[in-house]
């Protein structure tokens, strides 16, 4: 199951994108040279592709949901950890209210 939703997450994303899996469930994804609403559509595109996921064959019925943390790099980020943790707070945020949504993480 991780290893499709890993594929839908990288078909939905550009050549020059990256995602990688950080750990458990949790994925990161680096979206360069992408404005703050842009990489929201990406996220919100990534959450209703994994949500419409075919599992079937895995288990019948077997749906997944995920939630999303996105943060953009700001000038008060000290380096990249700074730019993760936001994402990262963000992120619980977006479980903490309901779960299957994105969250926008504030400036640091």
């Amino acid at each position: 199951m991780l290893q499709r939703v890993g594929r839908e997450c990288q078909r939905t994303l550009r050549q020059n994108d990256l995602i990688g899996r950080i750990g458990g469930e949790e994925f990161a994804g680096l979206l360069p040279e992408t404005s703050l609403e842009a990489t929201v559509q990406v996220a919100e595109r990534i959450r209703g592709g994994v949500a419409a996921l075919d599992l079937d064959d895995l288990v019948p019925g077997l749906r997944v949901t995920i939630s999303l943390g996105v943060a953009a790099l700001d000038r008060q980020d000290a380096d990249f950890a700074s730019l993760l943790d936001r994402a990262d707070k963000a992120l619980y945020r977006a479980k903490e209210s309901g779960r299957d949504r994105v969250e926008v993480a504030g400036p640091s």
